[in-house]
């Protein structure tokens, strides 16, 4: 299958060289903090090929955990209402630099009031609170932003090619990120289809999700488009089965989920995000100003099909799209 580099976004500014030499002797403190992983998976042999990635890429820059890095790992275990008071404990501690995903980076940004350097994985600086220049982060908060405008509005595109008939769109997503959305309005207006929240309360477990398609009942979308979550990732064999379960076209954040039964994705490459992370944590642990690190807007999109779960629910993929395809799983 030919593959193709499939764009949107861009890449605010390009980083640039090294900002200095790494302190001889210095070991270096990195707090990390993720929603719902594990201690265990934010690590390079824990099983996530993202985390891999990050630190390997940190090897590769000079930076070997237990020899020059401390790396002190926290979890929400998928309670938001955890997360304000976990992120003034983590500040508390003073390291030379926090690392958050997803839902945490603005409680972070809160309690570290830009006495702490910060580096985030968001969807959206606007809705999360943070600054509005990519180029020129504010707040000590820079990181990897992923447009949300952007990501629904080439997903939307690809939702009708494959079901041109569509017109309820069921966003699977934590009630927090629904409600700080600014973008469902627009999209609706933009494309013509009724966006409703197929929201997942806290805790963000097991229970919850099931719970939330078990609402599906009472009113079943034409398609689900899955949110890019951390939570969401870390539950995708979970979603992929609640899914598959009541036979309904669902298109992913990534190809992640299409390995694992999911029928279509279009999205970015989390291992390449992770390490991109990595070379943003040298350049402020080498001593470069945050608001000389620019947030990083992915550029290269996949597109990846599972031709043997459309069979199964009666889906025909046209071949306009699986001629576009980065990954096609018979």
């Amino acid at each position: 299958m030919k593959r193709r580099d499939l764009l949107a976004g861009l890449l605010p500014v390009a980083v640039v060289p090294l900002a200095g030499a790494q302190q001889p002797g210095k070991m270096y403190r990195v707090a990390m903090f993720h929603p719902t992983h594990s201690y265990s998976t934010m690590s390079e042999h824990g099983g996530s090929t993202s985390w891999r990635a990050l630190f390997e890429e940190l090897r590769r820059l000079g930076y070997d955990e237990g020899r020059n890095l401390t790396v002190e790992r926290y979890t929400g275990g998928g309670q938001e209402e955890t997360y304000p008071q976990l992120a003034r404990k983590v500040v508390a501690t003073q390291p030379d630099l926090i690392l958050s995903m997803s839902e945490g980076v603005p409680f972070f940004a809160d309690a570290a009031a830009g006495r702490v350097p910060i580096i985030g994985y968001v969807d959206d600086t606007g809705a999360a609170g943070l600054s509005t220049s990519l180029s020129r982060p504010s707040a000590n908060v820079t990181g990897i932003v992923t447009d949300p405008g952007v990501i629904v509005g080439k997903r939307f595109q690809m939702l009708r090619e494959v079901r041109p008939e569509a017109k309820h769109i069921a966003m699977l997503a934590p009630h927090r990120h629904w409600e700080a959305s600014d973008w469902v309005q627009r999209s609706e207006q933009q494309h013509g289809m009724r966006l409703t929240c197929l929201c997942v309360a806290s805790p963000l477990q097991e229970a919850e999700y099931r719970k939330a398609f078990a609402n599906l009942d009472h009113g079943r979308p034409d398609f689900i488009v899955v949110w890019g979550g951390s939570e969401n990732i870390t539950h995708r064999d979970l979603i992929v089965g609640l899914v598959n379960e009541r036979r309904i076209l669902a298109l992913y954040p990534m190809r992640a989920f299409v390995e694992v039964g999911g029928l279509m994705s279009y999205g970015y490459d989390p291992d390449e995000l992770f390490r991109y992370l990595a070379r943003q944590i040298d350049l402020i642990l080498r001593g470069r100003p945050v608001s000389e690190v620019p947030f990083y807007m992915p550029i290269k999109w996949e597109l990846a099909v599972n031709l043997g779960t459309a069979k199964a629910i009666g889906l025909e993929i046209p071949p306009s799209v699986l001629f576009r395809a980065d990954l096609v799983i018979e």
